[in-house]
């Protein structure tokens, strides 16, 4: 038995990830095996889910990929 026989459903599974570097190598392994097959059985689900998000969330992921860049570019002109 598995520590991931624990995880039900997707909730559980986000509450899992959000303390991701508590668990060791072979427990992540775990649950990004858990998620494959999870999203494999779910995919249609889990696509419908994704474009939801980004259609309610598209200003602010512009502005979080903006910031993102916008981080990268001045990382690169302190390394010169």
């Amino acid at each position: 038995m598995t520590f991931t026989d624990s995880i039900k459903n997707y909730n559980d599974y986000l509450k899992c990830i959000k303390n991701w570097y508590v668990y060791s190598a072979q427990e992540q392994e775990q649950l990004k095996k858990w998620y494959r097959n999870y999203y494999s059985e779910n995919k249609e689900t889990e696509r419908q889910r994704y474009r939801n998000y980004y259609a309610v969330n598209t200003d602010k992921e512009k502005e979080r990929v903006k910031s993102i860049r916008n981080n990268e570019m001045t990382r690169k002109k302190i390394e010169f």
